[in-house]
């Protein structure tokens, strides 16, 4: 089967840890594998080892054929309903109406699109597209086409329980949990000279944190780099090491606050990351069950576990499943004193991190085994697959969900009203017609003839009369319809 798969950022983005996996997987198995990005194609070179087929949105809708097979995708999953992905999705499926289409949910797109425009989405859901083009970005979902998408697609994949909540009713669906590629991310010894190299003392405790700052977590980053210096202010000496992306308008303040207790090293290969982590004295994924952290999996937790180091997370998502003091330490409020009690128990237990790092290993190989989760995914595609139908089944429809999604009851009863219009027009003509015939006559000299004709053209006249004002009562039920139809619209 042809698979093509949609990120909503370029291969830099986190969720290419998770579709990456996938589809170098799905590839050994004999499958025909292509990731679309929107731009930076030759961020590629980050992913280790790719075994599928790299290619721009532009390139997948380019006439030359992207499968070795030269057909066009059996299956499109559209990682994240977010606007880009959406709008390419459907001129995807314009273009080649016979794949199915499956939708991936990561994160609570709500909670993203309030947080980042600051309002709420019952107000951003009454402005037009041209504000909302100005108030949020294109790599964050509409406030109402991304529900519409998930009502066209015929199956949806999510990573949390808490996202079912997203997933329209009666849609086929599937948990995908990630799938780790233990080649990359597996238990090591840890390398005192890569130690040294990073600036860490051999007296020093050490933190790894290895994710990029966005304005959804923030808040979170902020707590992390306070507990750390909680902890040096408590007398144990302390380092955290960051990689990924900051934001410029970010990095000033995080660099700030961190101090000198944090060591920066920017974006870093996948496969540099194991070894890193190995070192670790404790993870640390910040945060608290809300909102955001209750819908969302960090891709950071599943390498986290999978490196057999003691792990500190939020009683959120995943952690529901995991046994506090077994499995990990789970955060309850996720403030620094909390963060920097937990770490300060790891470091002075000995006999708890041994039981951490062993839990963390039982649980990941449990739930992240790559074989097994891929395997689950592809009997999920073929399932959708064999009940897929056309979503656009008209070559002259627009490449957009909003025209297949109208109410249909109401779009009949606009029809009929407007059948109705049409059809007195025409007898309106028809009698306009018959009256001018009339007028064209020369009348008879006598008076009893005369009558009865004009009383014919007066009654012609008032039957045209009547038809006009039935017009306007019907133009009136329409202007009403069009009026519900619209406020309907941007209920869904």
């Amino acid at each position: 089967m042809n698979f093509l798969f949609v990120n909503y950022g370029d291969f830099t983005s986190n969720s290419l840890n998770h579709i990456g996996a996938f589809a170098n997987r799905l590839t050994l198995m004999g499958h025909a594998c292509v990731v679309a990005v929107p731009e930076n194609p030759e961020t590629i070179s980050v992913v280790p080892q790719p075994l599928f087929t790299p290619t721009t949105f532009l390139g997948a809708l380019s006439t030359e054929p992207i499968f070795p097979d030269r057909r066009p995708a059996d299956v499109v999953h559209a990682w994240t309903p977010r606007e880009n992905v959406r709008e390419f999705t459907l001129s995807y499926l314009k273009a080649h109406p016979s794949a199915a289409l499956i939708i991936h949910l990561e994160d609570n797109e709500v909670f993203l699109i309030e947080s980042y425009a600051r309002e709420s989405i019952e107000t951003l859901r009454t402005l037009s597209d041209e504000e909302l083009n100005r108030r949020l970005s294109p790599r964050l979902s509409h406030p109402i086409r991304f529900k519409n998408f998930l009502r066209l697609a015929h199956g949806v994949t999510y990573i949390t329980d808490r996202l079912r909540e997203l997933i329209p009713d009666g849609k086929p669906s599937h948990r995908l949990l990630p799938g780790i590629d233990r080649g990359l991310y597996q238990p090591l010894i840890p390398d005192p000279k890569l130690r040294e190299d990073i600036g860490v003392r051999a007296d020093e405790k050490l933190l790894v944190f290895t994710g990029s700052t966005t304005f959804a977590n923030l808040a979170d980053v902020r707590a992390l780099l306070l507990a750390v210096r909680l902890i040096n202010d408590a007398g144990t000496p302390c380092k955290l090491v960051r990689t990924g992306i900051n934001p410029h308008k970010l990095a000033a303040e995080l660099a700030a606050i961190g101090g000198e207790h944090v060591i920066d090293l920017g974006f870093l290969e996948k496969e540099k990351l194991a070894p890193l982590l190995t070192l670790a004295d404790v993870l640390v994924q910040p945060g608290a069950a809300d909102a955001f952290n209750d819908y969302r999996l960090p891709s950071k937790i599943p390498e986290f576990l999978c490196v057999g180091r003691p792990v500190v997370i939020p009683r959120a998502n995943l952690a529901r499943e995991m046994e506090d003091g077994r499995d990990a330490l789970l955060l309850d409020t996720g403030t620094p004193e909390e963060i920097a009690e937990k770490c300060q128990r790891i470091f002075s237990d000995g006999g708890l991190a041994q039981r951490l790092s062993d839990g963390a290993l039982a649980f990941a190989r449990t739930h992240f085994d790559l074989k097994q989760n891929t395997e689950a995914l592809l009997g999920f595609y073929q399932q959708v697959k064999s009940s897929a139908a056309p979503i656009f089944t008209d070559p002259t429809a627009p490449a957009s969900e909003d025209v297949l999604l109208a109410d249909g009851d109401t779009a009949l009863r606009m029809r009929a009203k407007e059948l109705s219009i049409t059809t007195q027009l025409q007898q309106i003509a028809d009698l306009e017609a018959e009256l001018q015939r009339l007028r064209s006559v020369e009348l008879p000299a006598k008076d009893a003839e005369k009558a009865v004709l004009v009383a014919e053209a007066s009654y012609h006249h008032a039957k045209i009369q009547a038809g006009k004002n039935q017009i306007e009562v019907l133009r009136g039920q329409l202007g009403e319809a069009t009026s519900t139809l619209g406020h309907f619209s941007r209920e869904l």
